[in-house]
């Protein structure tokens, strides 16, 4: 594997909801935009090099969404999102088990769906 495609793999895995939650990265909240009308509250985590806005629900803190300008993989570089669904509770964990992944707005199908298990240690 090329150091660039490492590089580029590492940053993706940084991006994982569940790596962001544990991860000790520098942690702001910027003006809501009141243009759109999303109810979501915008915080953005920064984990070495990379800034990913995960958007909370401030009724539940729930994550719905996450998102980032970057690339998926190789391709090119875009807007990604990931919009969470159909939470699991383990322990004293609310974790998503369905995401939707699209890249400037097209659904990208071999990084969405359901995950098959999961567990927390």
């Amino acid at each position: 594997m090329s150091t660039a495609r490492r590089e580029e793999l590492a940053r993706q895995t940084g991006r994982e909801l569940a790596f962001l939650l544990r991860s000790r990265g520098t942690v702001w909240a910027p003006r809501r935009d009141e243009e759109t009308g999303d109810e979501l509250e915008p915080l953005v985590v920064r984990v070495g090099e990379v800034n990913t806005t995960l958007h909370v629900d401030p009724a539940t803190g729930r994550v719905l969404r996450a998102s980032w300008r970057g690339r998926l993989g190789t391709g090119p570089i875009g807007d990604v999102e990931m919009e969470f669904s159909v939470w699991e509770v383990l322990g004293n964990v609310s974790l998503p088990t369905v995401r939707i992944v699209t890249f400037d707005g097209e659904r990208v199908a071999h990084l969405s769906g359901r995950l098959g298990r999961l567990t927390i240690d």
